[in-house]
């Protein structure tokens, strides 16, 4: 791959192949390497199985992946992404979850109905 504005010739334009591997700084991990990555570097809380990263790439939710025909490769640094976006910040209790989006009923657009008036047992108010 050239690099620094070097001159491509006429059959190297015609013809452009681009390797993946002269793109890319580091190499690719299976779902097994990625898993046991993942559990070596941040422990139990982001220790997933390849199963579950395979269950992941079906249904979404998981780290970016690129597919070669049926196998999957893993950049580690996508692997880092994803598994710092999962760890919240640092919490005192676990009553108050870091929660992305509304925490009132207000702010998720329920309305707030009024109380009807209290009747006593002969229907007066």
């Amino acid at each position: 791959m050239k690099v620094n504005n070097e001159a491509y010739s006429a059959e190297e334009m015609a013809n452009p192949v681009v390797c993946l591997a002269d793109l890319m700084d580091e190499p690719f991990v299976t779902r097994e390497q990625a898993a046991y990555y993942l559990r070596q570097r941040y422990g139990a809380p982001c220790a997933v199985s390849a199963t579950t990263l395979a269950k992941l790439a079906s249904v979404g939710g998981g780290p970016t992946m690129h597919r070669f025909g049926r196998r999957v490769g893993y950049l580690k640094r996508h692997l880092d992404e994803w598994a710092q976006s999962r760890c919240s910040g640092p919490v005192r209790i676990t009553a108050r979850k870091a929660i992305k989006g509304p925490q009132t009923n207000a702010e998720a657009g329920e309305r707030n109905l009024p109380t009807p008036p209290l009747r006593d047992s002969k229907g007066a108010e």
